[in-house]
């Protein structure tokens, strides 16, 4: 990993620490709607019911907005989907949100190393992410589709908003747009005037301000397996967290199903891990970063997360067959709690 994307990537992650702010006695709005395969929900605490509906409603419609950008099939003009029918090779010219997306999700390729990025749509076709694959792929094609995954297979010009792939490469996002829409749904609560606020997509979350009772927005992790403890509760404060659950929703490949994460660099579903739970400042880099680890595992995931500065909060949930369930952290303990 060059010292420019190093640099790139720390810039981006780091994380400000601000005091809480006074609640505001106006009543919160909170609303929600169905994108990245689930809920989408935007809450607003401290402005009149009016201005927080309308800046709620705003935030929804972006989340909308680039669920359908970001669909690797989609027909959202100037989306993901128009780079994927695209002839190989050829320039085509995207919205400029998908290259700011492109381009993050660039950037966690070459810090991982392949691991994951934003080019395993073919991957996630045969290992039937979104729909169910026949069968589990024969060894040409994984070849073929762990090739097309590499990071140097999408090139990018921000300046001209365009992007170009690579014979055989498919771009899909997954593991990256939930966090990046949350991300700019929290820019447009903060530009309609709202200091306290959270937006959910998918498997990610992000609050501002003093949340709900002052102190920061609580989130809690889901139990271990086995475990009869809650998993553990902290409070989000200008920061995000995201979940890479193996549970869901799962690759439906041959008749089974398998955690839906895949290493990129060697084409195959690890296995081992439970779920995996990242904290960031940045919705997007939080989820980019749960699904890493749950590809790379605790002992990779660790070595690498010690380039990053400063450090994300990382949590692994790890075990299978017989064994007990073992929790790893790195950085869990500077998360504030209630």
């Amino acid at each position: 990993m060059t010292p420019a994307l190093i640099a790139l990537l720390a810039a981006a992650l780091q994380s400000a620490q601000p005091t809480a702010a006074p609640l505001d006695a106006s009543p919160p709005q909170r609303l929600s709607a169905a994108a990245f395969g689930g809920r989408a929900a935007v809450e607003v605490h401290g402005l009149d019911p009016g201005a927080a509906r309308s800046a709620a409603i705003a935030a929804l419609d972006t989340i909308r907005e680039l669920d359908a950008l970001t669909d690797p099939s989609g027909s959202a003009p100037g989306g993901i989907g128009d780079l994927n029918r695209a002839a190989p090779r050829s320039v085509v010219k995207l919205q400029p949100r998908v290259i700011q997306l492109l381009a993050r999700a660039l950037t966690f390729c070459d810090w991982s190393s392949g691991a994951h990025g934003p080019l395993g749509g073919r991957l996630y076709e045969l290992w039937g992410l979104r729909s169910p694959a026949p069968g589990l792929p024969p060894a040409d094609r994984l070849e073929a589709a762990r090739t097309a995954a590499g990071c140097a297979n999408l090139r990018l010009d921000a300046a001209s908003s365009s992007a170009s792939l690579e014979v055989g490469s498919r771009v899909d996002a997954w593991g990256f747009a939930a966090g990046f829409a949350v991300d700019e749904a929290v820019a447009v609560l903060r530009a309609s005037g709202a200091r306290n606020g959270w937006a959910e997509a998918g498997a990610a979350q992000r609050g501002f301000g003093a949340g709900p009772s002052g102190s920061g927005w609580p989130v809690t992790l889901p139990a271990t397996p086995g475990s009869k403890e809650p998993g553990p509760t902290v409070l989000l404060v200008d920061r995000s967290l995201a979940v890479a659950d193996a549970g869901a929703p799962r690759l439906r490949v041959g008749g089974e199903e398998r955690a839906p994460f895949i290493d990129q660099r060697s084409g195959r579903p690890p296995d081992g891990i439970l779920f995996t739970a990242a904290s960031t400042e940045l919705a997007v880099d939080a989820q980019a970063l749960a699904v890493a680890a749950f590809v790379m595992g605790s002992r990779e995931g660790q070595f690498r997360a010690g380039n990053l500065r400063p450090r994300p909060a990382l949590y692994w949930a790890a075990g299978g067959g017989n064994a007990e369930p073992m929790v790893i952290s790195y950085g869990w303990s500077a998360l504030p709690r209630p």
